[in-house]
């Protein structure tokens, strides 16, 4: 795993490097993930979308939080919008608590409110990295939403659980940095929460969350498999993106 330390933003970072269960390793420099992009610099995006070679830019954000801050337009790179959340959700709601089983839950609701754009999520990632070429999945602080289909994504794969733990909670390195961005969107806050109240993750979020899936959801595999991504999909994206043992 590789954090990027960018100008414009705070939370992107390789999914590259993680362990499998069968001793394979996630392929580096392929599948990124992170947070908004609207401030990135000359130099961040010479390195993300030159030296990095990411050609596909997936953008989880509802239109009314695009509207706010628009997503990136650059020369060669497709950006595309499957939006996890419903439209006028965000706001109108708490934001996410900081008790692990209770966030755990929140996760799984938005994973089935998402369904269709987790699934088109994993299928675009997959015809990237089956043709070389790099992908990035973000939302606005590349936590929650981000980190629920990064979750997937590696599940799916046979990532070590404790890898995707360690993963996600490395979006706790720069969380003043995220919480100022999102304090700057008046969409992010309501009658009782802030953007400033953002907690730190903690691991116990997520591995509640596949837990959750494994049992209402029949796993990683079976939730993509039910959203319509074809089992033959799921195999030649593990092969792809998954150096084996040795």
């Amino acid at each position: 795993m590789r954090i990027l330390e960018l100008d414009g933003a705070w939370n992107v970072r390789d999914l590259g490097g993680l362990p499998t269960e069968s001793g394979g390793r996630t392929r580096e420099g392929l599948v990124w993930r992170g947070d908004a992009l609207h401030r990135l610099s000359s130099k961040d995006r010479d390195l993300l979308f030159g030296e990095l070679g990411i050609r596909l830019v997936i953008d989880l954000r509802t239109q009314e939080e695009q509207l706010i801050h628009p997503p990136v337009d650059i020369p060669g790179v497709q950006t595309v919008n499957f939006s996890i959340l419903p439209e006028g959700k965000i706001g109108r709601e708490p934001f996410p608590v900081a008790f692990p089983s209770d966030l755990a839950r929140v996760y799984v609701k938005n994973l089935t409110e998402g369904t269709a754009a987790v699934a088109r999520t994993f299928e675009a990632i997959a015809d990237e990295v089956a043709a070389g070429a790099g992908a990035l999945f973000h939302c606005a602080a590349g936590r929650d939403r981000t980190g629920i289909t990064a979750a997937i994504l590696l599940d799916a794969v046979d990532v070590d659980r404790r890898e995707i733990a360690a993963d996600y909670v490395a979006s706790n390195h720069h969380l003043s940095q995220v919480s100022k961005r999102l304090a700057e969107n008046p969409i992010y806050h309501n009658d009782t929460h802030t953007a400033e109240d953002v907690p730190p993750l903690q691991a116990a979020a997520i591995e509640s969350f596949l837990e959750l899936v494994d049992m209402e959801l029949g796993g990683s595999v079976n939730f993509l498999q039910s959203a319509g991504v074809p089992v033959e999909a799921i195999r030649k994206f593990t092969a792809d993106f998954v150096l084996p043992a040795g």
